[in-house]
């Protein structure tokens, strides 16, 4: 039986970014996106993301904004890896033009 990796694409993506990701002894799984509630925290809105894993000690791989959301995942259940694609581990590694245009 295959392991799973949770994916997690970025804000302008979907599953297709990872229709050519394949892992000899995984399978994929797609975690969706889902409408955020009203004045819903990042945190509280991952740990609705999280619901779908299923396995203990699972693999989360996010991409951009999606690896933000595998790390909050990861404040929630014990993770076996998280990995990282194309994104920061927290908000001091955005470049300055990003923290600006995010206050606009």
């Amino acid at each position: 039986m295959k392991k799973i990796i949770y994916c997690i694409s970025g804000l302008g993506t979907d599953e297709n970014i990872f229709s050519g990701l394949q892992i000899d002894g995984y399978r994929l799984q797609y975690l969706p996106w889902l409408r955020p509630h009203p004045d819903e925290s990042v945190q509280a809105y991952a740990a609705r993301m999280a619901a779908p894993i299923t396995e203990t000690l699972p693999i989360v791989l996010g991409v951009s904004f999606g690896g933000m959301i595998a790390i909050e995942i990861a404040k929630k259940i014990t993770l076996r890896k998280i990995i990282i694609l194309s994104g920061v581990k927290s908000d001091a590694e955005l470049p300055l033009w990003m923290k600006v245009s995010g206050k606009l």
